[in-house]
């Protein structure tokens, strides 16, 4: 399945995460979560992933881990 910029936005907001982006323009967009609003650049962050694939798939781990 393919998954849009948006989408991966919106799973973000969904589990309460804030999300900005970085595409430098190689064709991987660089996605970084946050525990509050910041941008891409301001710092770590929880988690950075290389494409909305591998961002959907971090977030599913990081629902999945939330309870715990």
């Amino acid at each position: 399945m393919r998954y849009s910029r948006q989408d991966v936005i919106d799973r973000a907001c969904k589990l309460g995460l804030s999300c900005d982006y970085y595409g430098p323009g190689d064709g991987l967009t660089r996605y970084r979560f946050f525990a509050v609003p910041m941008d891409y650049f301001a710092g770590k962050g929880l988690g950075t992933c290389l494409g909305a694939k591998e961002s959907m798939t971090w977030l599913d781990g990081y629902e999945a881990g939330k309870g715990e």
